[in-house]
């Protein structure tokens, strides 16, 4: 019977798909082709559109829907398949980003984009904030982002509270109103 340190130093340590021959991920880039990313790999073009769920038709008709993704995968190949951008993460961050305003707006019906990119920043900033998110939960009140739909559900969230405080305050009796700025006497 083997105890359980011989049973850790027997596994193989835990590596990546790329370093096992799974598939790897490349970066696209503007001027890339799946023909090409083919023949530059030397890879069979269809067993890339199938790893990839793409349809055939890429490979001719329809190659604009190979930039509708950041990246690919590659099946294994002896050739080095070059590292991510460095502002690969930064991209990918923003397009989350940007899928989540329109997620807002879809649901909320706002027309406004600059509105839409302001609550999805703002539910971000309350997603990091750990004691707001203990006060929604302490009150019964879904904590922002963490749905399904992540950001644009808290930025939803954050959305209908204020709406919801707009209403209040006009069934109070206040209206929104704008001060004068005083003029400087001098």
């Amino acid at each position: 019977m083997h105890s359980k340190e011989e049973e850790k130093e027997e596994s193989p340590p835990q590596t990546n798909q790329s370093e096992q021959g799974g598939p790897r991920k490349y970066w696209l880039q503007k001027q890339d082709t799946l023909q090409g990313i083919a023949l530059k790999y030397k890879l069979n073009s269809r067993e890339i559109c199938t790893l990839n769920g793409l349809p055939p038709s890429t490979l001719s008709t329809t190659p604009h829907l190979l930039h509708t993704r950041p990246f690919i995968l590659l099946p294994q190949t002896d050739k080095q398949i070059p590292p991510p951008p460095p502002d690969a993460e930064e991209r990918e961050e923003n397009r989350k980003r940007e899928r989540a305003a329109k997620q807002f707006q879809f649901v909320t019906k706002e027309i406004d984009w600059g509105i839409a990119k302001a609550y999805v920043a703002i539910s971000e900033v309350n997603d990091t904030d750990h004691e707001y998110a203990m006060k929604r939960k302490e009150m019964g009140q879904p904590v922002a982002g963490t749905s399904s739909t992540g950001k644009a559900s808290g930025a939803v969230d954050l959305y209908m509270d204020d709406e919801e405080w707009e209403r209040e305050q006009l069934k109070a009796g206040l209206k929104p109103r704008i001060r004068p700025i005083p003029f400087f006497k001098g």
